[in-house]
């Protein structure tokens, strides 16, 4: 007997040493931010993480998870609490631009930090879907040291492979970056995420007011309501507030109206080609709406 008491003694205590000592219980969000700071970008990267903390940092109903690559150093994977980005682990040189450590990233926090709804960030620049000449070469999470980026058809690779792991799409999917809210791109992901916030225009270097995305980040809020949130504590910011005043574009699509969005864009393109509306196009273009890169 004492022989059976002893064994499951040492079974019991090897388990303890392969368990964590608290598994995460679901909470209702986790903030997620692929911070790629291995740019110009550095400083403000530790200061949005500051930002965080500042707002409240993680809580009962929400966890907020940064994994950021800085231009000098390796790179960490941080829990933001109230008193400030607490490293979980140095990752060492990472290659941000890889689709392929994005998708880790979110597959891994989400397995760690379970909730019910996740809301996921890609902090860098962002340059939208093809140039000039036609190439789709551009795309966003551009890594100085790999000189690699994601690019925008990489993008539907990495939703569709996080979707099989998380066995539904990403609730909130953001761009804290410049010109990524565009069709294009929107098309690329709308099968991914629920609601998806970016920019059309280029962002100032302060980006996402994070400190009070964070405070507004209330409890039983709905994916729609963190996605219209972001908008509208993005645009305050910049409107008198805590980013000072400029001249700012941020919205929130709903990517299940994508389909009848491209369906209108498809029979306005069918209708434009059949006749000939060369000089009212060439008029149109001339006095549109522009952004600061032609894309």
């Amino acid at each position: 007997m004492k022989r059976v008491i002893s064994i499951l003694a040492i079974v019991l205590f090897t388990l303890c040493l392969c368990t964590p000592a608290s598994a995460a219980a679901q909470k209702e969000w986790t903030f997620m931010v692929f911070l790629n700071a291995d740019n110009n970008l550095d400083s403000f990267g530790v200061g949005d993480m500051v930002e965080m903390a500042a707002g409240g940092g993680s809580n009962e109903y929400l966890n907020i998870v940064c994994l950021i690559d800085r231009e000098h150093g390796p790179a960490t994977l941080n829990y933001i609490t109230k008193d400030g980005p607490q490293v979980v682990k140095e990752m060492g040189e990472l290659d941000m631009g890889d689709y392929r450590e994005y998708v880790r990233f979110v597959t891994d926090v989400a397995k760690a930090y379970p909730a019910k709804n996740y809301c996921s960030i890609i902090w860098n620049h962002g340059s939208g879907w093809k140039n000039a000449n036609g190439e789709i070469i551009k795309g966003i999470s551009y890594d100085d040291s790999s000189s690699n980026h994601i690019t925008t058809r990489q993008l539907t690779v990495a939703m569709k492979e996080i979707n099989a792991v998380l066995g539904k799409k990403i609730e909130v999917f953001s761009f804290d970056a410049c010109l990524m809210q565009m069709m294009e791109v929107a098309y690329a992901l709308k099968d991914g995420c629920d609601y998806l916030v970016a920019s059309e225009e280029t962002e100032p270097g302060e980006g996402y007011p994070y400190r009070e995305i964070i405070q507004n980040f209330k409890k039983g809020m709905t994916p729609e309501q963190v996605a219209t949130m972001i908008v509208k504590q993005y645009a305050a910011s910049y409107n008198g507030g805590s980013a000072g005043s400029s001249s700012t574009t941020q919205s929130a699509i709903k990517c299940s109206e994508l389909d009848n969005l491209t369906d209108a864009i498809n029979g306005f393109a069918k209708a434009s080609m059949a006749g000939d509306f060369a000089a009212e196009f060439k008029s149109a273009l001339n006095r549109v709406q522009k952004f600061y890169y032609r894309t």
